[in-house]
């Protein structure tokens, strides 16, 4: 085969290649909602954005494995961990580069890593814990059959769920959401494992989340 040829032949497979060249690194606004409504997320950082549309997966649960408790007692090993393997994770809006999609199917392997803690107890009527987390991941987005572009994904930040009291050193999250927010990317780089953040009773914070996924447009 001729050099030209071979050189065509480079110059072709690296126009259509999809992949995203760096590995990308999650930034605030950046989380992940594992919710009884519906999955959702929104990845953000520099340069790439994607976003899953809320009123096309309402209802629908994209696949993978929590080890959460719940109900959880006082003592117990919390680990709010969570992976997904080639999960489909609905549709969205994509931007790589200079390059903006309107509405692309998105699949992905996504491992956020807990530290499991002790369940605490509080005399309170409930209780809200952030742990922190680290993630690695793959994402994929596919207009129709082709394959539009493939990125590395990588990140930091801290859990948020609240529990309510049930007495008797039991807590349950019910249908309250476990949320997966991811912090600056610098000040995230060790993120205190063995660390876990209690917010009192938490109602406030959870009343503002609620309104937030109900007025928040975004499958």
């Amino acid at each position: 085969m001729s050099r030209r040829v071979l050189v065509v032949a480079a110059l072709a497979l690296a126009a259509a290649s999809p992949a995203w060249a760096d590995p990308v690194a999650l930034r605030p606004l950046s989380f992940l909602d594992l919710d009884f409504e519906g999955n959702r997320f929104r990845f953000v950082a520099d340069g790439f954005s994607a976003t899953q549309d809320d009123a096309s997966t309402v209802g629908i649960q994209f696949g993978g494995t929590f080890s959460g408790c719940d109900p959880c007692r006082v003592g117990e090993a919390y680990n709010p961990s969570y992976t997904t393997t080639n999960a489909f994770l609905g549709h969205g809006p994509a931007t790589v580069g200079a390059t903006t999609y309107a509405n692309l199917a998105f699949f992905g392997d996504l491992t956020f890593d807990v530290t499991p803690q002790p369940f605490p107890g509080t005399d309170g009527r409930g209780v809200t814990l952030m742990t922190p987390f680290t993630f690695t991941g793959t994402l994929r987005g596919f207009d129709g059959n082709q394959l539009a572009f493939s990125a590395a994904l990588s990140g930091a930040g801290l859990t948020n769920r609240f529990f309510f009291n049930d007495g008797g050193g039991q807590f349950s999250a019910g249908e309250n959401r476990l949320t997966f927010v991811f912090a600056d990317p610098t000040a995230a780089a060790t993120p205190e494992p063995a660390s876990l953040f209690l917010l009192g009773t938490g109602s406030a914070l959870f009343a503002a989340r609620r309104r937030f996924s109900r007025a928040s447009p975004s499958r």
